[in-house]
């Protein structure tokens, strides 16, 4: 898995998602208890992996604002409020 171009910070999605995430899709409320950031994946075309700073954690979303200045997408724009699905959850610290 190479970085695109000299870019470090692009990284192809899919192909090797699983790979980095190997936790993507099994974080539930009570493990992100403790979390201050999580990683998710924005895009239906082009693709971004960036953090969302969390704000609280409903039953069914994390809601937070975005902590990356994207790269690619040109929105969310960095600090926009989202609101994250459990399911779709790739990394959180």
């Amino acid at each position: 898995m190479e970085p695109e171009g000299d870019d470090n910070i692009i990284i192809t999605c899919g192909k090797h998602a699983d790979q980095l995430y190997p936790s993507k899709g099994k974080y539930t409320r009570g493990m992100l208890k403790y979390a201050k950031v999580i990683k998710a994946c924005f895009g239906t075309g082009p693709k971004e992996h960036m953090w969302v700073l969390i704000e609280r954690l409903d039953e069914e979303f994390v809601v937070g604002t975005l902590a990356n200045i994207p790269v690619i997408l040109d929105s969310p724009k960095y600090g926009d409020r989202v609101s994250i699905p459990y399911k779709l959850i790739e990394d959180a610290q």
